[in-house]
């Protein structure tokens, strides 16, 4: 929904459904084998046309529950220190983002399509800001999930 000047806004869902949404991917999962790091939302898929579920939608408590994989947070503060001295290049990013699963142009530079994509994941792993601008936390958060 478009609020004040045109920028979208979020509104957090009810707890009803989301307990709902948990059981009913549990059953899912559970009936067909899915891995945790193979339960994706819209954004994951077609980041270029979809945003949804959106940054309130809870991918933390799916991951709580074992449903998702999720960055491990000590690993995450440990590697930020390192991107915070020396923040990688665009080519870094999709490169990682690719290896997380986008489907992204390697162009090497921060182009419209690698900001959307950006935006897409901080939405999910971290919601608090997700303009698609590279930051530290957010590299760190790449660099956790996409480790070998």
């Amino acid at each position: 929904m478009a609020g004040p000047g045109g920028k979208v806004v979020y509104h957090p869902y009810p707890k009803e459904q989301i307990d709902t949404v948990v059981e009913l991917v549990r059953q899912i999962v559970a009936r067909h084998g899915i891995r945790p790091d193979r339960v994706l939302a819209h954004s994951d898929i077609a980041p270029m046309r979809k945003v949804d579920p959106g940054p309130t939608f809870p991918w933390k408590r799916l991951a709580d529950e074992g449903l998702v994989t999720w960055p491990d947070p000590a690993k995450v503060a440990a590697r930020k220190p390192a991107f915070e001295a020396a923040l990688p290049d665009a080519a870094w990013f999709q490169e990682r983002l690719a290896t997380h699963g986008f489907d992204i142009a390697r162009t090497g530079t921060f182009d419209a399509a690698t900001t959307r994509i950006l935006g897409n994941f901080q939405m999910k792993y971290r919601p608090a800001a997700y303009d698609g601008r590279p930051d530290a936390e957010t590299a760190a958060i790449l660099d956790v999930l996409t480790a070998p």
